[in-house]
């Protein structure tokens, strides 16, 4: 009985000792892409990443936050779903900002937080909201935050 479980022991050894040096090839072999890509990145031109303004911007996004921006975006202005770039497009030219290297990455990673939270699902052809995704938005436009974001000088809200 020793025996067979000596066997089998060692044939388990064996086994994950096998493939532990098949995972750390194949991470040699992910470390050498992550290198080059780095590199590639870094060879790129600095100008060609975008800076934004320090000051507020203008716009029906300005001021608030990427989340708030692509909610606004699609309940009031969309049918259907919407490709990434057509977002982040309307967004950027509706006065949102970020300091993020890339605007497009940045929407992306904000849109993919948002489909775990069941605000928004992606399609073949783009996300678009859910019913819950809705509701949320429905709440954040009557909260009193987002309805004096705006407010001038004089205490007036601007409207949408």
């Amino acid at each position: 009985m020793a025996d067979s479980l000596r066997e089998h022991l060692l044939a388990t050894i064996a086994h994950l000792s096998t493939r532990r040096s098949a995972l750390l090839v194949e991470m040699q072999q992910v470390e050498e892409v992550i290198k080059a890509l780095t590199r590639e990145e870094e060879s790129l031109p600095r100008a060609a990443r975008l800076a934004f303004p320090d000051e507020k911007s203008e716009g029906i996004y300005a001021g608030i936050s990427v989340r708030w921006a692509v909610l606004l975006f699609l309940a009031e202005y969309t049918n259907g779903p919407q490709p990434l770039a057509t977002i982040a497009d309307a967004l950027r030219d509706g006065g949102s900002t970020t300091k993020a290297q890339s605007f497009n990455s940045n929407v992306s990673a904000v849109l993919s937080q948002m489909v775990s939270k069941g605000e928004v699902i992606k399609y073949d052809d783009g996300f678009a909201l859910t019913d819950h995704g809705k509701v949320v938005w429905h709440g954040i436009k009557n909260s009193e935050k987002f309805i004096n974001r705006n407010a001038d000088e004089k205490g007036q809200t601007l409207s949408l």
